[in-house]
């Protein structure tokens, strides 16, 4: 399985949390990785995105660039825990998870072995791992590994 994990891009910093859009350059950042992605070959099973809005907005800027794949609103990516986050994309075929810090950098150091606090995810960065299964009980392959400013941005 392969589970993926994005940031949302760089969001509006006067705003109330939950209200939070993306700034232009969020939306290019998330522009550019999922293009990269696109011409890399890669497409994820499903979508799994946080209700606020500036995960909504990257996920609908991803969907677009795969409009065949789901795209499904998941509660726990707004205040879940790494562990519970597994739990969601546990059931699903190469799942995308949409959400924020630092819930997906712990996520991410778990799926390693690494310390919680070991791999903080950049705005719009994006991680993509091969999993045995979910919760993993081993660590994970790293695939990719990127952010906008390494891709170009």
């Amino acid at each position: 399985m392969l589970l993926s994990l994005l940031r949302h891009g760089t969001a509006d910093a006067n705003a109330w949390d939950h209200g939070r859009r993306l700034t232009a350059v969020g939306r290019a950042e998330v522009e550019l990785i999922a293009g990269g992605l696109v011409r890399a070959g890669f497409r994820p099973g499903i979508i799994l995105a946080s209700p606020l809005l500036r995960a909504q907005e990257t996920a609908r800027i991803v969907a677009h660039h795969f409009p065949e794949v789901p795209l499904v609103t998941q509660e726990l990516l707004a205040a879940g825990s790494a562990e519970s986050l597994m739990w969601i994309a546990a059931d699903q075929q190469d799942p995308m998870l949409v959400g924020h810090e630092p819930t997906l950098g712990m996520l991410a150091a778990r799926l390693m072995g690494a310390p919680m606090n070991a791999l903080p995810m950049e705005r719009a960065g994006i991680a993509v791992f091969e999993v045995d299964r979910l919760p993993a009980t081993r660590p994970a392959r790293l695939l990719l590994w990127s952010s906008p400013k390494w891709a170009g941005g």
